[in-house]
């Protein structure tokens, strides 16, 4: 979602890759960094990988996640939107649902630390 909202299309095509692959990047470590203090696990370990940053991150994972961005922005989303608006009145219900589901997910993960 996050890309979604940072990545204009209608904009440079080489800007949005530097925006995708920082963006990926700075969330990766994020998510490493949470798991890691609030849950104790570390989840993935790039230490012996080339240009990584405290294991968090790396270069080779950074590009293959920006590629995958670029691929959810520009083809993925598309098409759901296509779904999405073909189904709008309906579309509000599965969002309230969604969004119950997310918050309870979300509160079990963090009630079972």
């Amino acid at each position: 979602m996050l890309l979604i909202l940072i990545i204009n299309k209608k904009k440079n095509f080489f800007i949005n890759i530097i925006k995708t692959f920082i963006t990926v990047t700075v969330m990766e470590y994020i998510i490493a960094f949470i798991s890691e203090k609030f849950f104790c696990k570390r989840i993935w370990d790039y230490t012996n990988n080339f240009l990584n940053i405290n294991g968090r991150v790396c270069l080779k994972m950074s590009i293959i996640f920006t590629i995958l961005g670029l691929f959810l922005v520009y083809v993925v989303e598309p098409i759901i939107k296509k779904i999405y608006l073909h189904f709008s009145k309906k579309a509000i219900i599965f969002n309230i649902i969604f969004l119950i589901v997310f918050t309870i997910d979300v509160s079990l993960t963090f009630i079972n630390k």
